[in-house]
């Protein structure tokens, strides 16, 4: 049942009022809840609004530049994505970044996103392109809530603020894919919520919006299919309302998201096998998690505090008290006895999500990476403080209650203050594995000048088998270094493949052989082999530790908790360093 305020704090209207009617074809910037408040506010207020956007934006862009003078050497997938976005000028890319599971995500929008601002600023425009993403999405966001209800959009515009602040700074800056829906998974659950409100803006974007996230990371499946469905039957639901349907709308938004599937669709028609038969194929190779392990995130995501205000390797294995749910069921519950359809449609988009974040967790294959659900902070974020806007309305004395633009006003200027908060945090911040990147920038600056103006090509040599994940971090951004520094440098057939030939395969041309291996202190070196650069962090006392540790770890039949252990112990040994050489071969 519509309000007499347009705000969140406001009064129900009673059942004896008359709902207000709508035209048909009302158009979509109608007016929001018709109320005093709104009708009232302050033009001044609407400058407030203006100038928290750009504060916001501001901060966080400076926050981001400010953080470019530490260390961001691009490492593993950071610079296997920087190999294909520097592709693009002559290779378009037909599918997303390559996963684990030995497929592609599903498209390139999150590749495509990245291109203009690495042209522009080159390694460092691949974090303004993520941090613009993030902003992008956000006003969104901000926009199509506000045209439903101004507190509303504030809380979006908090929410936001609240996912960017409580993350790890190098999180909310990394260009990874599965950062890419930080922010982005609040536009979509608004977007739902305005489409299922008949809203043109959300009909327009809820397609295209679901269609970025699905292609930059298959994680976002369940959330992208429960939340369009969510719409799609709010939509449909007429109830009292007298807005029609946009029907033009959701038809320019699904062209919109056609036009973003053709990539894939045409590599699944002209390669054998195609990305989507290798995606099907790999369903049920690995047990999942179970639904027990998704109740258990939910939980976590719902506690006091949330287990995603700091950061965590793995998924928490036991349960918080979700205490933070208490909101959603009572939002749930004053909407419903009231038959206020705004709000309805708000907390089914709410739990939708929730329930999303069971299933994909539910779901997960291998080891329970937080990463692989990174969007449940803007699940959580957003269903607390939408609650919150609701309940609000019920709990608050009418003495105490406030105009809308008051407490909308209020939401703004908190999260600014938080953004400040936020781009403080972020221009100290260096990314997770910086050790690595020092290993990365030594051996890369050693063969770009032994190289010179020749043609190269790197692979892997000797290698212990502790130091496979260290390799590959360290080998992609060797790879993107030299590329960056001009150096024409093949690779092997599996790196070509994994960066969709975003470089040459080795073996072909007159090209300088280059070996990237493990540093061993007794190491010979055979005829024909010339060291080029190693790079070796420790001590004497420290290798003895570490190769007594590695050692164990080439240990059969050990489980997977004492591999993790053992894992752990290293990690502490190195403190996250790598010791690496590259040698040059005489392949004649």
């Amino acid at each position: 049942m519509p309000d007499v305020h347009g705000g969140g704090f406001e009064v129900w209207r009673t059942a004896e009022q008359p709902a207000p009617t709508h035209d048909e074809n009302a158009p979509d910037s109608a007016p929001r809840e018709s109320s005093p408040a709104t009708d009232t506010a302050p033009r001044w207020s609407r400058w407030l609004t203006a100038v928290a956007l750009a504060a916001i934006a501001v901060a966080l862009l400076l926050g981001t530049w400010l953080s470019r003078r530490n260390e961001w050497t691009p490492t593993l997938d950071i610079a296997a994505l920087e190999l294909r976005v520097g592709a693009m000028s002559h290779d378009l890319p037909l599918v997303g970044v390559f996963s684990r599971m030995g497929w592609y995500h599903p498209g390139p929008a999150f590749i495509v996103q990245e291109w203009l601002p690495y042209r522009l600023f080159g390694v460092d425009g691949l974090a303004y392109g993520v941090v613009a993403g993030h902003l992008v999405a956000l006003g969104l966001a901000w926009w199509m809530a506000t045209r439903l209800n101004r507190v509303a959009g504030a809380c979006v515009l908090l929410a936001g603020v609240v996912v960017l602040w409580a993350r790890d700074p190098a999180q909310a800056m990394e260009p990874w894919n599965p950062w890419a829906g930080l922010v982005a998974t609040i536009t979509l659950m608004v977007a739902a919520w305005s489409a299922g409100e008949r809203r043109r803006l959300g009909s327009v974007l809820v397609l295209p919006v679901a269609s970025y996230l699905l292609q930059a990371h298959l994680g976002f499946a369940p959330l992208v299919g429960l939340l369009i469905a969510t719409a799609a039957v709010a939509a449909l639901w007429r109830g009292e309302r007298g807005r029609a349907i946009p029907w033009v709308a959701w038809l320019v938004g699904a062209g919109l998201a056609a036009l973003i599937w053709l990539p894939p669709l045409y590599e699944q028609l002209t390669r054998s096998p195609g990305n989507a038969t290798l995606i099907l194929q790999s369903f049920g190779n690995e047990p999942p998690q179970g639904l027990v392990a998704g109740l258990l995130a939910v939980a976590d995501g719902f506690a006091v505090p949330p287990s995603w205000f700091h950061y965590s390797l793995l998924l928490p294995s036991s349960a918080g008290v979700p205490w933070l749910l208490l909101l959603p069921l009572a939002a749930t519950v004053a909407a419903v006895v009231r038959r206020d359809r705004l709000r309805i449609t708000a907390m089914a988009v709410c739990w939708s999500s929730i329930v999303a974040v069971a299933v994909a967790v539910a779901f997960v294959s291998g080891a329970p990476a937080e990463y692989l659900v990174g969007w449940i902070p803007a699940v959580a974020s957003t269903t607390v403080l939408l609650s919150t806007w609701i309940v609000g309305g019920l709990l608050v004395p009418q003495r105490l209650r406030v105009p809308g633009w008051t407490a909308a006003a209020a939401l703004e200027l908190a999260a600014v203050a938080l953004a400040v908060v936020t781009a403080f945090n972020w221009s100290s911040a260096s990314q997770l594995d910086a050790p690595k990147g020092r290993t990365v920038t030594a051996l890369t600056d050693a063969l770009v000048a032994d190289a010179g103006s020749r043609p190269a090509e790197l692979v892997a040599g000797e290698l212990r088998p502790s130091e496979i994940l260290e390799l590959r971090q360290v080998f992609y951004g060797v790879l993107a270094g030299a590329v960056r520094d001009g150096i024409d440098i093949a690779a092997p057939e599996n790196i070509v493949w994994e960066t969709t030939g975003a470089i040459p395969p080795d073996g072909g041309g007159d090209r300088v052989h280059y070996e990237l291996q493990s540093v061993d202190p007794g190491r010979l070196y055979p005829p024909g082999t010339r060291l080029v650069v190693r790079y070796d962090p420790f001590t004497a006392e420290q290798w003895q530790a570490i190769l007594a540790v590695d050692e164990q770890l080439g240990a059969p039949n050990l489980t997977p908790e004492q591999r993790m252990t053992l894992d752990r112990e290293r990690f502490r040994l190195t403190g996250g360093q790598a010791a690496f050489e590259i040698v040059a071969v005489d392949q004649k």
